[in-house]
């Protein structure tokens, strides 16, 4: 089981003072790549437990607004990539599906590369349930003749004539 803790940093001049509230554990270095592995072998030290089966969180509340203010602006930005990517989605399937508009045109309206907007489209499927893309054709393209298409009267398939 992992032992889960909360290191404390305060700015010291060039050094970070390093404060393990409920152990009593105190030190101090250099950086903050530092103080991680100083914690977790000072908690490891005084709980008999390996290093790696401790995990440390730092905090360094006198920075708190600025990391808050960095930490809110990082969610924000998730949820509008988020909720961008569903209306995009959303776009696509309207467009394409009940419109009818080409992918390619789609593609531009949207701003997408086509290969986007193709992975956003649903492929026809039959009903074995096996995507059949050999006789569908894009959006605003004929449809391929079957492979078994008669020939016209008088057309030789190259083999001996039968005579």
């Amino acid at each position: 089981m992992t032992s889960r803790h909360e290191v404390r940093l305060h700015r010291m001049g060039r050094w970070w003072a390093l404060d393990v509230p409920g152990l009593d554990l105190h030190s101090q270095c250099r950086t903050l790549d530092e103080a991680e592995v100083l914690a977790r072998d000072l908690i490891a030290e005084a709980s008999g437990t390996a290093p790696e089966r401790v995990a440390v969180h730092l905090v360094v509340p006198e920075l708190a607004p600025e990391l808050d203010a960095v930490a809110g602006a990082r969610r924000r930005r998730e949820a509008a990539v988020a909720a961008e990517r569903e209306a995009v989605a959303a776009a696509v399937r309207i467009l394409v599906d009940t419109l009818g508009i080409g992918q390619g045109d789609v593609s531009r309206l949207l701003g997408l590369s086509p290969d986007e907007v193709a992975q956003l489209t649903p492929r026809p499927v039959s009903r074995s349930g096996a995507a059949h893309l050999s006789r569908v054709a894009p959006p605003g393209l004929p449809r391929p003749r079957p492979t078994t298409a008669r020939r016209p009267h008088g057309v030789s398939h190259g083999g001996p004539s039968p005579r």
